[in-house]
């Protein structure tokens, strides 16, 4: 428990110094995103000096190669369209194949885009979400990662798979409070936001960390992290209507989806053998969602 103290102080210690820079320099802390991003990595060799403990482990590389990584680059794909199609449930969004979402960030389309296949942007969207979602994404994600995937979890894993991921998942959403209140993920609405950011961040947890135990290594959620990241705005760039409170991976039709994944998690953490039907429970079970949402909408 010790280090686990020192590893949350060490973290927002460093938070409070990149604020106050950030506000002698008066510049904005979503700017030191990157930075910010390998705090945890950064606590975790503080901590280990202090300690003087082995800092390499081997939870930190990557541990051969099975479908759980598979898994990790995928799904977040797969939570995104569900999210859409969440989204579209709501009267006042509409799909929009042509990005006019894009106007939520301040971004004008080019006047010609609607001369080409709807399919395209589509199709260009999802391939680069693939394509950066393991690199560059998921290697920033490592500096989150080797803290609360690797270090955190290793610590806490003896208090059970549910409540470790409730610690860390609350841990990890405050931790992200700063960057939300300039704007980050929640620009319409940073105090509603910053709130919503801790429920998505214990709602995604469970997920992450089953792909920790699996991969036995934080590049596994590292994968998962990264392609999130390239997917978390899809849902906001093919959509018009509602913000962010409600569309998309960070808003209410996420939260239904991330819901419905631990659900089907516990079931089968609970009742079934994992190693066999958990890959593929949350491939089959989420794309019948979204089948039924399909013709919910059509």
């Amino acid at each position: 428990m010790k280090k686990t103290i020192q590893f949350i102080l060490t973290n927002f210690i460093l938070i409070i110094i990149i604020y106050t820079i950030s506000s002698l320099l008066n510049i904005r802390i979503r700017y030191f995103i990157t930075l910010y991003m390998f705090f945890p990595m950064i606590t975790v060799f503080i901590i280990s000096f202090i300690n003087h403990s082995e800092l390499i482990s081997k939870w930190m590389f990557l541990n051969g190669l099975n479908k759980w990584y598979i898994i990790a680059w995928f799904l977040p794909l797969i939570i995104s369209i569900a999210s859409i199609l969440v989204s579209l449930l709501f009267p006042s969004v509409h799909f929009s194949p042509y990005m006019d979402g894009l106007k939520r960030f301040g971004i004008e389309l080019k006047k010609n885009i609607k001369d080409i296949s709807p399919y395209i942007p589509i199709i260009n969207q999802v391939g680069k979400g693939l394509i950066f979602g393991i690199f560059p994404n998921s290697v920033f994600a490592i500096g989150e990662e080797i803290g609360w995937r690797g270090f955190l979890w290793n610590e806490i894993k003896n208090w059970g798979f549910w409540k470790s991921s409730l610690f860390i998942g609350l841990l990890w959403g405050i931790w992200h409070i700063p960057l939300v209140l300039d704007g980050y993920n929640y620009s319409s609405n940073t105090g509603i936001g910053s709130f919503m950011m801790i429920i998505f961040c214990i709602l995604l947890t469970p997920v992450m960390n089953l792909i920790r135990e699996k991969t036995n290594s934080v590049i596994g959620p590292a994968v998962f992290h990264g392609s999130l990241n390239a997917f978390a705005n899809l849902p906001l760039i093919f959509t018009t209507g509602l913000n962010e409170i409600y569309v998309g991976i960070y808003g209410i039709a996420g939260f239904s989806i991330l819901a419905i994944i631990n659900f089907i998690l516990f079931f089968y953490l609970k009742f079934s053998n994992k190693k066999t039907l958990i890959p593929h429970t949350f491939l089959c079970s989420m794309g019948g969602t979204i089948l039924i949402l399909l013709k919910a909408i059509i």
